[in-house]
């Protein structure tokens, strides 16, 4: 891997290109909504500057102009310092974007102008998002760049001095550039320049690494080696000082990954015993057993029983098979539960197992590899069918995988890390599976955080369901307070009326005949009254019973109206009835009739002397309608809407000898029958009530 790497550098560049292109896709498209948004007060203060386009846009092709001239002018150490940096810093910054989110809200609202310079901003902010911007890429790659120009000696020779002063002056003119267009905050800047120093120390804590393989022994002196072997072709010899140093990083390693381990596992145990989930219990499972392994290589780092030495390899295979076990139940894959799945499931892990403890190295290595692809195909598939939060496992997982085909292989490691003593310390440290351990843990607290926010989302809704019920009881109980004082005062009138009446009669028995219609006409309001409200208390009660059969409805609203004519001549109102339309429905003779007498009693008591109502019974569609229509006064918009609320009352109420029920009772006995009173009105020209009933087709 390592030659062709070094025989194809600008292959190896154009891959990674292709990676980060398709990775930063895959995050533009994916991540929506940021987590956090990133801002300070110093942003507010820089100011906007579209000129500032000219620097953004050369670090694209700086980039590419300083790989190329390193590889062409300059040492291969250089350039690979360079790339490793570059490639290193975007991959962990895209991790950042992944497992935590951010955004920028600092653009102004529009670019005004005409020119070049506002033209490309404005296709910038097209193409590029705000979102994914702590730590700055563009940050990273320039200092980067920077200290690549100031370290490699290729610029010291007189005819290339000009191009480090000439790299500091760009390099400043790109960071100031983002800030000054608004792609990036002060914060994305200083972390990204953070890292892009911490980089460079970790890669120069690696070339010295190496330096330690030079043993300088002067002719006579003696000194104590320490060989260290392994089945790989390599043998390194250490000093007794740097043993004692590399045997202390050992152990320091081993504790973080145990530290890790049980950290993880406790946090687990308190989520289980908060919600008792499946997959809580196979990363409980994967935990101990990493954890009990890494117990062993820290108490037994050199067994030479072989056999504890087969017992801590076996420990390779459960975790392995712990690992695809913990995939398949946090992403949710189907495991049998039959008897029969069970069984085949036990014996193909049986069957693993063996194998993977097998004396001949390939077929073992094949079966480790195996389990670990199956892990990462259970992530990929995952990922590629969008199931929620699997991105926060597939990049540690593959982080792993490599960990462990590195171990596995022999050799591998110095094709990949020559003279790298700490990547072959953290070998040995068993570290291979704390970074899918960590998404794993990542993923599980995502998942509860989800949990929790939708569990508070449910109670809001709650809340205000409750406070919305509430008030709609508030407002119910207000309505029946004020319809029993309504009641009460309809009540009251007509019996005063019908009492002064009695004591006029026995003072003056002669005015009889002058105050029976009006008695009469009391003592019918108060029946009517009376009528409505026991009706009405029964609807609300649910206590109405049909009678239904097949009825006419034409011919029941002629005979409502023939009821109605002798009251309508008597107001001198003009009654037509136009029922010739044949009308079958399914219902209630009696009520269907009580709804038509409602409307047009409720029409004659609005339609002035002189005025005329139209009653027209006709079908539409599978509809059998019967439509009342008065000239009356209307009703305003405004009442509408409430006329078929329960004692409710218009202005015009006043004036007559209403109930404010009757309209309720017709609408309820019409939805009792499947049908619905619908109104139109126009204040000064009168109103339509249409009855609408399903009409019988047989």
């Amino acid at each position: 891997m390592r030659s062709w790497i070094a025989r194809h550098p600008i292959s190896f560049m154009a891959l990674y290109t292709v990676f980060y292109l398709t990775a930063f896709h895959w995050l533009e498209v994916n991540i929506t909504v940021p987590a956090i948004w990133v801002h300070c007060q110093l942003d507010d203060v820089i100011p906007f500057c579209k000129y500032a386009i000219v620097p953004y846009f050369a670090w694209f092709a700086w980039i590419p102009f300083t790989l190329f001239y390193l590889l062409r002018h300059g040492e291969r150490s250089d350039f690979w310092r360079v790339c490793l940096c570059l490639f290193a810093g975007m991959t962990i910054a895209l991790s950042c974007y992944v497992l935590l989110p951010t955004g920028l809200a600092l653009r102004p609202y529009r670019v005004y102008g005409s020119d070049i310079f506002a033209r490309l901003v404005r296709m910038l902010y097209a193409v590029d998002s705000s979102k994914n911007v702590c730590p700055s890429i563009h940050v990273l790659n320039t200092v980067t760049l920077m200290i690549g120009y100031r370290r490699s000696r290729c610029f010291d020779e007189p005819g290339r001095r000009w191009m480090r002063p000439a790299a500091n002056v760009l390099g400043m003119a790109i960071i100031l550039s983002t800030m000054l267009l608004k792609q990036h905050s002060c914060i994305d800047v200083v972390l990204g320049a953070a890292l892009a120093f911490a980089l460079d120390a970790a890669a120069s804590s690696l070339e010295r690494s190496g330096e330690l393989y030079a043993l300088d022994v002067a002719p006579g002196e003696t000194v104590e080696l320490m060989f260290t072997c392994s089945r790989s072709p390599q043998t390194w010899l250490m000093t007794s000082a740097f043993a004692s140093r590399a045997f202390r990083f050992r152990t320091m390693t081993q504790l973080i990954a145990l530290t890790a381990f049980v950290t993880m596992g406790m946090v687990l145990l308190a989520l289980y015993h908060y919600k008792h989930l499946p997959e809580l219990g196979y990363f409980l499972l994967y935990l101990v057993i990493m954890s009990v392994w890494a117990l062993m290589v820290f108490f037994f780092p050199a067994i030479r029983n072989r056999l504890l030495q087969r017992i801590l390899r076996s420990f390779f295979s459960l975790t392995v098979l712990a690992s695809a076990l913990l995939a398949a139940g946090l992403l949710g894959v189907k495991l049998p539960r039959s008897g029969r799945g069970l069984l085949a499931l036990a014996a193909g892990c049986v069957v693993f197992f063996a194998l993977s403890m097998s004396s001949y190295p390939p077929l073992r290595v094949g079966m480790l590899v195996a389990g670990m692809c199956l892990c990462l195909y259970y992530l990929m598939a995952a990922v590629n069918a969008d199931y929620e939060g699997a991105a926060l496992m597939l990049l540690p997982g593959a982080v792993t995988t490599g960990f462990r085909v590195w171990a596995l292989m022999p050799g591998l490691d110095s094709v990949l890390f020559v003279e790298s003593v700490p990547f072959y310390l953290l070998r040995c440290a068993r570290l291979y599976d704390l970074p899918f351990a960590i998404g794993c843990m990542v993923f599980v607290c995502r998942r509860f955080a989800l949990l929790f926010d939708r569990t508070e989302q449910l109670a809001r809704e709650l809340d205000a369901r409750v406070a919305e019920r509430t008030k709609e009881l508030t407002a119910e109980t207000e309505a029946r307070k004020s319809m029993m004082l309504n009641i009460f005062h309809d009540l009251r009138s007509p019996l005063f009326a019908v009492s002064g009446g009695l004591e006029t009669l026995e003072s003056a028995p002669e005015t009889l005949p002058a105050l029976l219609p009006a008695l009469r006409q009391r003592i019918e309001f108060l029946r009517r009254l009376t009528e409505d409200l026991f009706l009405a208390a029964k609807l609300e009660q649910k206590q109405i019973l049909l009678n239904e059969d097949r009825a006419a409805l034409n011919e029941e609203a002629a005979a409502v109206c023939a009821a109605c004519r002798s009251e309508a001549d008597q107001k001198g109102v003009e009654l037509h009835v136009s029922a010739d339309t044949p009308l079958p429905v399914w219902g209630d003779s009696v009520r269907l009739q009580q709804i038509i007498q409602n409307l047009v009693t409720n029409a004659i008591h609005y339609t002035p002397a002189g005025g005329s109502i139209h009653v027209d019974c006709r079908a539409e569609d599978e509809t059998a309608c019967v439509s009342v229509q008065d000239t009356g006064c209307g009703i305003a918009p405004e009442d509408q809407s409430a006329v078929f609320d329960r004692y409710f009352h218009t202005t015009a109420d006043k004036k007559h000898d209403s109930t404010g029920l009757g309209l309720t009772i017709a609408q309820e006995l019409a939805h009792l029958h499947h049908g619905e009173i619908t109104l139109q009105s126009e204040v000064g020209k009168g109103s339509i009530f249409t009855l609408r009933l399903p009409l019988l087709t047989d």
